[in-house]
């Protein structure tokens, strides 16, 4: 969340320092005027396309002001305080705990995959039996009616069961 602030933080001032209006600011990078306000108070975080665009078009990696390496302006800062250098340390091991912890989920999410390819390949199967029994069903509907009509011809007016009658 730090991060966040600082990138927010040095957004605002490199657009205050370029004299820009929020809306100004947002048309040059691709964006609406609220997403630069979400981004300046920290609402929302800054999306990888906008950190591009706004290097693209002022020359200043946000990311390298969030981390304290260049001013707004685009200079080099000297130096850091050594606690912030150790801030970084840890959230590269951070990191890397993350890093893992997302292999972990991906090859679950694989393992889901399969799951659901598995039971997709069971709905088809099921569709296509489905289809099956209701081609059988309607031609056991068509002999029923084929075999009422033939029933039809013996009934006559003389009652169930008499010969047909020739006319």
């Amino acid at each position: 969340m730090a991060i966040l602030k600082t990138v927010s933080t040095n957004i605002l001032e490199l657009r205050k320092e370029r004299g820009l209006s929020q809306e100004t600011f947002a048309k040059s990078i691709g964006v609406c005027a609220n997403t630069i306000c979400n981004y300046e108070t920290g609402k929302t975080s800054v999306s990888q396309k906008a950190i591009s665009e706004i290097k693209r078009v002022y020359g200043v990696d946000v990311t390298s002001i969030a981390i304290g390496r260049i001013n707004t302006d685009g200079s080099p800062i000297p130096e850091k305080l050594e606690d912030e250098a150790a801030g970084w340390e840890s959230n590269r091991t951070g990191k890397e705990s993350l890093s893992t912890e997302l292999k972990r989920v991906r090859d679950n999410n694989e393992g889901l995959h399969a799951v659901i390819d598995q039971r997709d390949a069971e709905i088809e199967k099921l569709k296509t039996e489905n289809g099956t029994l209701k081609a059988e069903n309607k031609n056991l509907n068509e002999r029923v009616n084929e075999l009422e009509g033939k029933l039809a011809t013996y009934i006559t007016k003389d009652g169930f069961g008499a010969e047909p009658k020739n006319d």
